[in-house]
């Protein structure tokens, strides 16, 4: 047994006879247990207060003074978990339902007593005081354990109220800095239906904030003062919002509405909302930025023009001599036929020169409409701004060396702006050599990019970092005081953006600098327009 594998087990034995307290003691420490004898249930009730608490009392039935279930039903009373085992030699059914009743006695042993019935009666008992020591000691686990449980559902109930108080906050702090962003902002579903609006889109669409839940976003959209063109299936035109919840990433487009207001929009889905589909969805007005970004571009274009003009003049009065010269011989002099046509066609082809000069100077001073795209190339590009700017413009001993990829991929761009963008950059390595040197001018496929590629170089004096890292910035400018405005490079940065290419610098002191304005490569040239 688990007691006497531990501790032995420990009995007390009350009898008013000796020799069947000799006897029994002698035959259950045989077996290995602790027993205590005593001859009355007085002197047993004194071992008992005295500190030895066994696991099993054998009391007699009948002793003078205190009989057994008496004594037992106190021993109940007191020490409940002892095991009660009564021992009787006369067959006393009165006394025997007393002591069931009243002391709840374990066992009954009959005197005589069968040595082997004895055995497995106190050894039952044993394992009887076992179990309910190890019932109670289950019962105070499992009070432990509830009073542990009430304790953290306490705590958890505290922590849920907590938690809840929080996320109700954080709700009304979402709810306020959503309608406190001053961009139209929404969330659509699948069906782009809009979950959440904030109060800036609503007066985007022109209603209240509670119209605005539960209904299409093109559906609003085309009801409002700023309508986009529709597709077959309803949705707004260029829509990004397919896009992005297929790709599962941010998607920006630029979307111009019928009455001519520009609009960046951003699409930004839920990358764990694939049932929902939700995105987020916002708008910019980029009206007044590009306005501005325009006449910046103008005013730029129109210092450039003031550069130009003396080499432009000179370029004109050659021919304007001519012109003169034969038309002056013309009059004064008889000639001949034959001379007098030769006169004539050099009169002819120098002011046909003049007038390409004139076209191609308006063409650059032209500002550029609104988005307006057409397929062209880089080469064309760098020869119509060559044209301007290679005879008259530079500096003595600064050359202009070109390397034009034959087989270039055509671009879509407004040719006007790529000059203007190429100018500043020859005007800026032109300035960067002050002492003269070589500017080179190289058009190229860039086959990983899908993309065309213009590079401008010079062997300059070069740039330090710290003034690298500001070169794209409107009116930073390191010349003297009024030999630069600031505005080329940060107007060429602008229409390069809009182009949806990128531009890069590099450069180091004494080593010369290089620019690369690289633009998307386009799949499918667009068809001439019908007058060109």
């Amino acid at each position: 047994m688990r007691t006497t594998a531990a501790m032995p087990a420990r009995f007390l034995l009350v009898d008013d006879e000796d020799a069947v307290l000799r006897s029994l003691r002698r035959f259950l420490a045989r077996d290995g247990f602790e027993v205590e004898v005593a001859t009355s249930a007085e002197l047993a009730l004194e071992i008992l207060e005295g500190g030895f608490v066994p696991h099993v009392i054998i009391s007699d039935f009948r002793m003078p003074g205190v009989d057994g279930v008496m004594f037992l039903r106190e021993v109940r009373e007191r020490w409940p978990r002892v095991q009660r085992v009564l021992m009787t030699g006369f067959a006393d059914i009165q006394a025997i339902e007393s002591a069931i009743n009243d002391s709840k006695i374990y066992r009954f042993v009959a005197k005589p007593w069968d040595e082997a019935g004895l055995l497995a009666t106190v050894r039952s008992a044993v394992e009887q005081w076992e179990l309910e020591e190890e019932n109670m000691h289950l019962q105070q686990l499992t009070q432990e354990q509830n009073r542990q449980l009430v304790a953290a559902n306490r705590d958890l109930e505290g922590k849920i109220n907590e938690r809840t108080s929080a996320l109700s906050r954080a709700k009304r702090e979402w709810e306020v800095a959503f309608d406190a962003i001053v961009e139209p902002l929404m969330i659509v579903d699948r069906d782009f239906r809009i979950v959440r609006a904030n109060l800036a889109l609503a007066a985007h669409f022109g209603r209240e904030i509670r119209q605005v839940p539960g209904n299409a976003c093109h559906e609003l959209r085309a009801s409002s003062p700023h309508r986009l063109p529709r597709g077959e299936d309803g949705s707004c035109v260029g829509c990004p919002v397919k896009e992005a919840r297929s790709k599962g990433n941010a998607v920006l487009v630029e979307l111009e509405t019928t009455s001519e207001r520009t609009y960046s929009l951003g699409a930004f889905p839920f990358p764990d909302d694939e049932v929902r589909g939700g995105v987020v969805c916002r708008y910019q007005d980029l009206t007044e930025q590009r306005a501005m970004a325009r006449q910046l571009a103008q005013a730029d274009k129109l210092a450039a023009m003031g550069l130009l003009a003396g080499g432009v003049a000179h370029e004109i009065n050659n021919p304007l001599g001519a012109i003169l010269a034969f038309a002056q011989l013309l009059r004064r002099e008889i000639v001949e036929p034959e001379e007098r046509d030769d006169y004539m066609r050099e009169i002819e082809e120098s002011a046909v020169r003049c007038k390409e000069i004139v076209e191609r100077l308006l063409r650059f001073a032209r500002q550029a409409k609104r988005d307006e795209r057409r397929a062209c190339s880089f080469n064309d590009v760098v020869l119509e701004a060559s044209f301007l700017i290679e005879k008259s413009y530079l500096k003595s001993g600064v050359t202009l060396v070109r390397d034009l990829a034959p087989d270039l991929w055509p671009i879509s761009g407004n040719a006007n702006e790529l000059s203007q963008v190429l100018l500043n950059l020859i005007t800026n390595a032109r300035d960067a050599m002050p002492s003269g040197g070589t500017i080179r001018v190289r058009t190229r496929n860039l086959e990983a990019d899908n993309a065309v590629e213009l590079w401008v170089a010079d062997t300059g004096e070069g740039m330090p970092p710290n003034v690298v890292k500001r070169i794209f910035d409107p009116f930073f400018t390191t010349k003297e005081e009024g030999k630069g405005t600031g505005l080329g490079l940060a107007v060429s940065y602008g229409i390069v953006r809009d182009h949806r290419g990128r531009i890069t610098v590099r450069s180091r002191p004494g080593e010369g600098t290089e620019f690369s304005v690289v633009l998307p490569r386009l799949e499918r040239p667009e068809a001439p327009p019908a007058d060109a």
